[in-house]
């Protein structure tokens, strides 16, 4: 069933009669040159154009009582009675309010197919119209054939008295696009979106199909790319979604598609141009070559923050969680998404991580929403919000540390080894101070046990360069060339006091 909703005013007065009359005109068919009705009512025109059941009509008193009859008349040869729905003037902002209650109400009554014909609509009609059709598209009632309608007297051929009907129905797409991204950018769900796009991807391969466009692939890419994307960051496919490592991620190829669509919007739907930019800033920093380069940190913090920002407190801890445990792996890069991914790298680093008792407290967090608070004391909700914020917050500060390797000597031949084996130094020191270590930092030396285990119970990592020395060669001062000829090699080494663990497991 298909329905028209049109707007009727009082016309112009005709000099002979006095009476109010609109012209007589030739409209021609929008999608068909070749169909054409001559008309004093452009609703008589388009009822036949768009085999429309119903013609509600919306009118003031005085206009439906002026040409009600003579628009009846003309409809009555398709079959077609036409509704009023009568408004008041608009003399006050009562009288405003009151016409758009009418509107809304005509615009809701089910209907397969809707026109809305805006042709005579008055001053603020036009407005409130499309102010009604918004809501009842975010309310999910507009019938998704919906066509938006205008009889342009001003571009018609004035000789002959036709008139075309222009088509204005992308401003709905434009609409829904726009709702969709606003949707998308504050909350990461992309449904709405994505079904906005596939009705303009629609209407576009219709008007390519009639010859009006010569594409309309951005659209069509980006539902692609935006359905990947979607999948993966409501799944938290971390490696499909940030990586590049193993294919193009599912955020690179988003991100491309964005900025060939805005290129599209700046000819066809200018007015998006602003929301497609934030839409593009969402995406950016979530494209990075691989997890061990050095935006990963920076792309780890956006995305946590993002989910923080659409409330998806679960996975903000997620994240936070997973970088934090990259960090401690920062020797040994976790390379998920490859085959090169080691599974004891992953839990050696994890290790070290819930070794630390103030990384393990905010762990917990995350547990607590894992299991849904289905414990005896569950964390009260506003608390365990502030304590996911404070997660993300500790990844940030954890990951703004740039890991550091430090060389622990104080002889001259050893540098210069570690200078030959192409060992980055950030540090030589002749003593260290445990408490100056942070997560991911490298100490290397020949340490007490005892410094061992707090290197790594504070989140460090000890490599301990070994040598076989023979008994003629102790205690004397050795060369570069000495070191290797002991066969000197760095073995990593984890070192725990059993206290230490005692504690930990009374904790769990």
């Amino acid at each position: 069933m298909t329905t028209l909703i049109t707007f009727l005013g009082l016309g112009k007065t005709d000099p002979k009669t006095g009476q109010k009359i609109y012209d007589e005109v030739t409209y021609v068919d929008p999608d068909s040159d070749n169909r054409r009705v001559t008309t004093r009512y452009v609703a008589r025109a388009l009822a036949e154009f768009f085999t429309c059941e119903n013609v509600h009509v919306v009118a003031t008193e005085l206009a439906w009582g002026t040409h009600g009859d003579r628009l009846a008349e003309a409809l009555n040869e398709l079959d077609i009675l036409p509704a009023p729905h009568i408004i008041p003037e608009g003399k006050d902002e009562k009288e405003l309010r009151q016409q758009f209650r009418v509107l809304r109400d005509v615009l809701a009554e089910p209907t397969d197919e809707l026109v809305l014909d805006i042709t005579h609509g008055f001053r603020h009609q036009p407005f409130f119209a499309a102010s009604a059709l918004a809501i009842l598209q975010a309310a999910g009632d507009l019938p998704i054939n919906t066509r938006i309608v205008y009889g342009a007297f001003e571009a018609g051929n004035k000789e002959n008295a036709t008139a075309p009907i222009l088509d204005i129905s992308h401003f709905i797409d434009l609409m829904g696009i726009a709702f969709g991204v606003s949707i998308f950018i504050n909350t990461g769900h992309a449904g709405t979106l994505i079904d906005a796009l596939k009705r303009e991807s629609a209407r576009l391969a219709w008007r390519k199909q009639k010859g009006e466009r010569d594409s309309y692939d951005e659209t069509r890419n980006l539902i692609n790319a935006l359905n990947d994307f979607h999948d993966d960051l409501s799944t938290l496919r971390l490696p499909h979604l940030i990586s590049d490592a193993n294919d193009r991620s599912s955020a690179s190829r988003f991100l491309e598609a964005i900025e060939r669509y805005g290129k599209f919007c700046d000819k066809a739907h200018p007015a998006l141009v602003p929301l497609i930019d934030r839409l593009q800033k969402l995406v950016e920093p979530l494209a990075i070559p691989d997890f061990t380069s050095p935006q990963r940190p920076e792309a780890m913090r956006h995305l946590a923050q993002s989910f923080l920002k659409f409330s998806r407190y679960l996975e903000a801890a997620a994240v936070a969680r997973e970088e934090i445990v990259n960090r401690f792996a920062a020797g040994d890069a976790l390379e998920a998404g490859t085959p090169y991914f080691d599974n004891n790298s992953r839990r050696f680093a994890e290790k070290l991580a819930t070794d630390i008792q103030e990384i393990r407290n905010h762990f917990e967090f995350r547990n607590d929403l894992l299991h849904c608070g289905m414990r005896r004391m569950p964390i009260p909700a506003r608390k365990l919000k502030s304590n996911v914020e404070k997660l993300v917050n500790f990844m940030e500060a954890v990951s703004a540390r740039k890991p550091r390797t430090i060389f622990v000597t104080r002889h001259a031949g050893a540098r210069e080894w570690a200078e030959r084996q192409g060992i980055v130094i950030d540090e030589v020191v002749d003593h260290l101070a445990p408490d100056a270590i942070n997560p991911g930092d490298l100490v290397i030396g020949t340490l007490p046990v005892h410094l061992v285990a707090e290197i790594c119970r504070r989140g460090g990592r000890y490599k301990h360069l070994s040598l076989d020395i023979p008994p003629e060669a102790r205690g004397r001062e050795l060369s570069a060339d000495d070191m290797e000829k002991f066969g000197a090699r760095l073995e990593e080494f984890v070192v725990q006091s059993v206290a230490g663990r005692n504690e930990r497991n009374n904790d769990q």
